[in-house]
């Protein structure tokens, strides 16, 4: 017996909704990591040429590097736990 047509619709209302979800998450998180990576190196390139006066402590912009780096294999990890799952 085919399924009735309100249970069609409401299999693809609902993977339709999923997947609405799915994208506005990931364009959020790829302009959370976009705003993050644009500001750590305008950090670092004020940093670098000492424009207007910049300095930073040397122990910040190790962990300020240490954080960017580690946030980029995070979201690395998890694009790749999605796609090969």
């Amino acid at each position: 017996m085919p399924p009735a047509p309100t249970k069609r619709w409401i299999e693809a209302y609902t993977e339709r909704k999923r997947l609405e979800h799915r994208d506005r998450a990931v364009k959020w998180v790829l302009r959370t990591f976009t705003f993050a990576l644009t500001g750590s190196f305008v950090i670092l390139v004020l940093q670098g040429f000492k424009l207007w006066g910049f300095c930073l402590p040397e122990p910040f912009l190790h962990w300020l590097g240490a954080a960017t780096v580690g946030e980029v294999v995070g979201l690395v990890g998890v694009v790749f736990k999605f796609l090969f799952r």
